[in-house]
């Protein structure tokens, strides 16, 4: 999703609604193509993450392993592995938000707009 960060970077810079033609849709529109990934990645979490628990109680080799590796990670405050594998599916709730969000305001944009006009010619 680097990609995406990058480009809701570049609407930031260019902020405002419609200036420069970089709209919250137009972005999504160029990142559509990775959400085939993010999808397929999202309905299989369950299934890496019910493997990762079957092997942490069964597979002692491997929890070791896992627990030597985030070691270093938690002493600097990082998260877990399984912290981590869940952040992409988290995310999609987030985007639906700042859809919802933006629609809103403009929504209020346009009521204002012609609110105003309305009362521009008495």
């Amino acid at each position: 999703m680097f990609f995406f960060r990058t480009s809701l970077a570049e609407y930031k810079k260019n902020s405002g609604y419609f200036s420069g033609g970089h709209s919250i849709g137009k972005i999504f529109l160029k990142v559509a193509p990775f959400f085939a990934t993010y999808t397929e990645y999202c309905n299989k979490y369950e299934l890496g993450a019910s493997l990762i628990r079957t092997l942490k109680k069964e597979n002692e080799k491997f929890t070791e392993l896992l627990t030597k590796l985030e070691r270093p990670h938690k002493q600097k405050g990082g998260l877990p592995l399984t912290s981590y594998l869940i952040m992409p599916v988290q995310r999609v709730p987030r985007y639906e938000l700042l859809l919802r969000v933006k629609k809103k305001k403009i929504y209020f944009l346009i009521s204002k707009t012609l609110f105003l006009g309305a009362f521009k010619d008495i």
